[in-house]
């Protein structure tokens, strides 16, 4: 199950969500300044399971006395759901999901209903085929005597929308009855006779609602993790850990161990091999998701007592609490969601600001541990570092803002217009900062709209292709693309990578144009092999020449989305009816150059005339890519980015084998 769509009314700073989709059901990170309400959204999707959340304090301050504080979201199933769906006879194709609601009306309490999503279920269909299978095994009944005590009941058996279910529910009971008392018939006949009535009995008792209550609702948890309220402790009486009730985060480290409190009252060698043994496991879980940290985790029984300790890498053992407070956090951190694995549930967990007190490559390291825990837990979280931004994956990130008027809002694009407080340019910065810590490989591009484009061809890839090339070689862990400030900054980055790492990191840069990599190899005219390592995307393609990265789609399917791009954010900008009716003669100086000599899109702060969105454009069209259904491009045009991806892919691993 994971949460796709999320509406919030009149609840704390947000006046009115509505349907906001999270397009990545994995993993979502709400980003923006303080004061923007990141934190309204996680406690208001707490509030969908904890009534605590649900207070009259917590309405709108703008709402009406009359009004109702409503928190709603759209739950869709996934392949985790299928067995549970098979015992309840159904299937994805026959329902998609479903839909809970809160309700608080002032001076009231609070009120929770379930409904179905997108449901083919037909229940009279459903009980005319069972008790059709009911009929037909009474018409095989036969006794020695040719009678068949069964036959009257047939047209009982006959189902209509009016009909009560109650009536048929006595007469299959009358039924079951009759055919148990029965001793000459068949006993593998009479099993199956019993079977169908049964299942017969449990259609005519379904009710979809219990069921996605009962079996699916029930079994879902959200939990908005705070650590803080995970106390850290030092020590506890052996007797005190028998359960969990007391010491919840030492109880929950010695599950973690695999160990229980009884293993501890041994004496001698064999509480030795224990405490070692639990020592060495519970570290080496750590280490696995702290690699940049020589933790060790000490299990110590002293007496009556079992202590806790961290060994530092020079030998010594400290308590857990005078560890730093990062340190700290990501223990009570891990604790918590690796004991919530081992439960028989399915988690969406809400962190606000996960990581803050941690260094940067340790953020990076929970980033990636984000990574795996999402294949089966939900992830949405805030934050404001940096490092937290998941910026390989941008159909994650949404940008948070409390609007004066309308309180708090979440941006569907990542930036506001095309002036410099843009929340998406003024973290450009980030895209390379991170990038240098990360991965090993590095592909330099001219600027964020490349960034944009590649990016999101990549995932769409990566969800419908298979093979090495899409799994392995482009792992977002190991291989990044970074944007850089156009063209003339390749050979800085460039070389700086190289630098920096002493030649051991693989980077390539991929300018747009054929004139742009003979620029870029001039700026690095006898610096070898870096003069190498420049190939353009131009290049990279043999049926087109062409002038930036938009050019490699089909001009009328690229125009269509720029079109449709203004219309729905610059509705004020407009376009000639014409616009996406080009002839190939217009394109000789490129398809960018070609809208800008069409449209006029204003000045800008300074009185400069302002050219096309290229990011807000390419991030359009990045939606689509990131999207399950079906794309609106050519054949031609996924099969020049295939190829571009294919032949980078290529270079990485020749000039790898080089390096």
């Amino acid at each position: 199950m994971r949460l796709e769509k999320i509406s919030i009314k009149n609840f704390k700073s947000i006046d009115n969500l509505d349907n906001f989709e999270l397009i990545d059901k994995n993993i979502t990170a709400f980003i923006g300044g303080n004061g923007c309400g990141k934190t309204n959204l996680l406690h208001a999707i707490n509030s969908l399971k904890k009534d605590d959340e649900l207070v009259d304090t917590n309405l709108h301050e703008k709402a009406n006395k009359s009004d109702e504080i409503e928190i709603s979201a759209e739950i869709s199933f996934d392949e985790r759901d299928l067995p549970k769906l098979k015992e309840r006879s159904l299937d994805l194709s026959t329902i998609a999901g479903y839909k809970v609601k809160v309700n608080k009306k002032i001076g009231s309490g609070s009120t929770r209903a379930i409904e179905p999503l997108m449901c083919s279920f037909d229940f009279e269909k459903g009980v005319t085929t069972i008790l059709s299978k009911v009929v037909s095994q009474i018409k095989k009944l036969k006794l020695s005597d040719g009678s068949n005590p069964a036959e009257n009941f047939i047209e009982r058996l006959v189902f209509k929308p009016e009909n009560n279910s109650q009536e048929i529910l006595r007469t299959l009971d009358e039924l079951t009855s009759i055919i148990n008392g029965l001793g000459e018939v068949d006993e593998e006949y009479k099993k199956a006779f019993l079977e169908t009535i049964l299942r017969a009995k449990e259609t005519l008792n379904f009710n979809l609602i219990k069921i996605l209550e009962a079996d699916f609702w029930n079994n879902l948890d959200i939990i908005l993790l705070d650590p803080k309220a995970y106390t850290v402790e030092n020590y506890s009486p052996l007797e005190e850990l028998q359960d969990g009730s007391k010491h919840e985060f030492l109880y929950d480290l010695l599950k973690l161990a695999n160990k229980e409190a009884n293993d501890f009252k041994q004496t001698g060698s064999s509480l030795d091999n224990t405490a070692a043994d639990g020592s060495k496991y519970l570290s080496d879980q750590l280490k696995k998701i702290w690699k940049n940290h020589q933790v060790s985790l000490n299990l110590c029984p002293q007496g009556s007592n079992l202590y806790f300790l961290f060994g530092t890498p020079q030998g010594r053992s400290m308590e857990l609490t005078n560890q730093s407070d990062g340190e700290q956090w990501f223990l009570r951190f891990y604790t918590k969601l690796a004991t919530a694995e081992k439960l028989n549930k399915q988690f969406v967990w809400l962190m606000d600001e996960p990581g803050q007190s941690l260094h940067a490559t340790s953020q990076i390291n929970l980033k990636n541990y984000f990574e795996s825990l999402s294949d089966n837990h939900q992830i949405i979280y805030t934050t404001h570092q940096p490092m937290m931004v998941p910026w390989q994956k941008l159909e994650r990130i949404f940008v948070v803002e409390n609007d004066v008027l309308r309180g708090t809002l979440i941006h569907q694009r990542f930036w506001k217009d095309e002036e410099t407080e843009s929340p998406l340019r003024e973290a450009l910065g980030l895209f390379v900062g991170e990038e240098l810590l990360t991965g090993k490989e590095h592909i330099i591009v001219e600027g964020p709209s490349d960034y944009v484009y590649l990016q999101g061809w990549l995932s769409f890839f990566q969800r419908n292709r298979s093979g090495k090339l899409w799994r392995e070689e482009y792992n977002l862990l190991e291989r990044s693309f970074v944007p850089v400030q156009g063209k003339d900054t390749i050979p800085l980055y460039l070389l700086y990578l190289t630098k920096k790492t002493k030649g051991k990191i693989n980077s390539i840069a991929i300018p747009d144009s054929k004139a742009a990599e003979d620029e870029v190899k001039k700026r690095l005219d006898g610096i070898d092999p870096l003069n190498k390592r420049v190939v353009s995307v131009s290049s990279l393609l043999s049926d087109i020449k062409i002038k930036d990265i938009e050019d490699l789609f089909e001009a009328k399917e690229f125009l269509t989305e720029v079109k449709e791009f203004y219309s729905k954010n610059y509705p004020e900008i407009s376009f000639p009816t014409d616009f996406t009716e080009v002839k190939k003669s217009s394109l000789a100086n490129g398809v960018i150059n070609y809208v800008e000599s069409k449209i006029n899109f204003g000045v800008n702060l300074d009185g400069e005339p302002r050219g096309l969105d290229k990011v807000g454009s390419a991030l359009n069209f990045y939606k689509k890519l990131s999207s399950d259904k079906k794309l609106p491009y050519s054949k031609e045009t996924v099969k020049r980015f295939e190829t571009v991806l294919k032949e980078v892919s290529k270079l990485l691993m020749t000039e790898s084998s080089k390096t």
